[in-house]
């Protein structure tokens, strides 16, 4: 090889060293391809389980990073989608959000035990701190009453739904508004009396005075327009199992219970000891399914009652609103339908609380008392954010900011009000103006006056509600005739169930 070939050769070989030294400098400064951090394009990830503000949410978050430079990136379940499968997708992905919605108990105690979910006890943000300080103690997602691990985005309320024109009709001028007050105020005794009273009024005529809040009321000698609609005196799909396994079920645990916490952590003993309680729950469902309304005449406990197509959840909401029920059993959430068949009634309704028996040989559960327990209704909370604990300090520094945005910023209220339509926990009855579901203000005057139950049926095991409605619908709500026998029965039904699913 002449000379000039032999130092080009060199050069050559000198370059492609020099370029594979160069090259392989610049790959160890760069991130190893499992460095989840350095890769991600934005700051934060939210997962959200509520599709029905997919965008709206997305928009806010967005906002959210054009305010403060933090990039959100935020996931919607969509339709169709199972909530808990995405999220575990997402957990086991090498993504897992920073933020996530908890929509039950047996959630929060999956993501427990895989170490996913930050006890708000461990925050390090003073004004989260505050935030999650002051959620009220009946609302709490929590695993024993101390601890606490979500941030609730809304409430729902639940109660009997009453037009105030229904009772003018019945009671005569505006008498309608110290028997709505009576209504809300007196005990179950006083109300299983104005029930029965009704029942007669309805079905041959017959008047006679009855008390409700010690005070003392009787119907118009005649019946008006209106009133004489009136088939029965409840609307209720009883073939339906949320509203005897929550609805109904709820306010019974109440009782006893504090919190889901409590019903979650109830022993062996304390669920023998609940018998009292399942028996009272029974009598409040003998009198809720001795007159109910049906499309063309009141509905006896049968078939007919229990049957799904004609005394389904839309059936009985059409009785309520045609005037051929005096209370409906429903959430806040009927108030758009209701709107639908009737925008005048669905504007003036209220609430009055579920009334329950006192349970014999207890006393109402340690956080409220006797007189608050029967004026209150039952608030819940369909879904919390969690925080994972799983993130790095600094993205749960950053999740515990954006929480507190999203609770206190004026534009993040914006949203949850008017595009959300959320109802926040802590909102007080000066501020509902801003709402235009009749229901949810009505329940933020519960709300306001600390007159509300905790959803205690949460605490149940998974499929306790569904399982306890399921045996009341075909083994009593077909049987013509309760006695205290029934009752007693029901009571050790239930506890059977609970035990066998502990």
């Amino acid at each position: 090889m002449n000379k000039p070939m032999k130092i080009a050769s060199f050069c050559t070989a000198l370059f492609a060293t020099l370029f594979l030294t160069a090259c392989t400098n610049k790959n160890s400064e760069e991130p190893k391809s499992d460095n989840k951090q350095a890769t991600k394009e934005y700051d934060l990830l939210i997962y959200n389980s509520d599709t029905k503000i997919d965008k709206s949410f997305a928009g806010m978050c967005e906002e959210y990073g054009s305010r403060t430079g933090v990039i959100v990136k935020a996931v919607t379940t969509q339709e169709g989608e199972n909530a808990g499968e995405k999220l575990n997708s997402y957990m086991n992905s090498g993504e897992a959000p920073d933020i996530y919605t908890i929509q039950s108990m047996a959630e929060l105690k999956k993501w427990q035990s895989s170490g996913n979910v930050l006890d708000f006890s461990n925050a390090t943000q003073d004004d989260f701190k505050d935030v999650a300080n002051g959620i009220p103690q009946s609302i709490r997602l929590s695993s024993n009453d101390v601890d606490s691990f979500g941030l609730p985005y809304t409430i729902k309320g639940c109660g009997y739904v009453v037009d105030p024109k229904m009772l003018s009709s019945l009671f005569g001028g505006d008498k309608y508004r110290s028997v709505l007050d009576d209504l809300k105020k007196c005990d179950y005794e006083e109300f299983e009396g104005f029930v029965n009273a009704l029942k007669f009024y309805i079905e041959s005529n017959s008047i006679y005075e009855f008390q409700l809040n010690k005070n003392t009321y009787r119907f118009l000698d005649t019946k008006t327009k209106l009133s004489r609609n009136l088939n029965g005196v409840f609307a209720f799909s009883a073939g339906t199992s949320v509203y005897t396994g929550t609805y109904m079920l709820n306010p019974a645990l109440a009782y006893r219970f504090n919190s889901a916490a409590q019903v979650s952590c109830a022993t062996s003993d304390t669920i023998s000891s609940s018998l009292n309680t399942f028996s009272s729950f029974a009598r409040a469902l003998d009198l809720l399914t001795s007159s109910v309304s049906g499309k063309t005449g009141g509905l006896r406990r049968g078939i007919e009652l229990v049957d799904n197509v004609s005394n389904s959840p839309n059936q009985a909401l059409k009785n309520f609103v045609n005037g051929q029920a005096l209370f409906l059993l429903a959430d806040n959430s009927i108030y758009d339908s209701m709107f639908v068949l009737d925008s005048d009634l669905a504007n003036r309704v209220a609430f009055v609380p579920i009334k329950m028996p006192p349970v014999v040989g207890e006393k109402v559960a340690s956080n409220i008392n006797e007189n608050v327990y029967k004026q209150s209704i039952v608030v819940s909370v369909p879904r919390y954010f969690a925080i994972n604990a799983k993130s790095d300090e600094n993205h749960q520094k950053l999740a515990q900011d954006f929480l507190v945005w999203f609770k206190t910023s004026e534009l993040a209220q914006r949203y949850i009000l008017q595009d959300f339509k959320f109802i926040p926990y802590d909102m007080k009855e000066s501020e509902n103006s801003v709402i235009d579901n009749q229901l949810s203000k009505k329940m933020i005057e519960y709300v306001s006056s600390n007159h509300i139950l905790p959803s205690a049926s949460d605490g149940l095991p998974e499929s306790m509600s569904d399982d306890v409605a399921k045996n009341i619908i075909n083994k009593y709500y077909t049987l013509p005739n309760w006695s205290f026998e029934e009752y007693n029965t029901i009571a050790q039904e239930v506890v059977s169930i609970w035990k066998k699913l502990q």
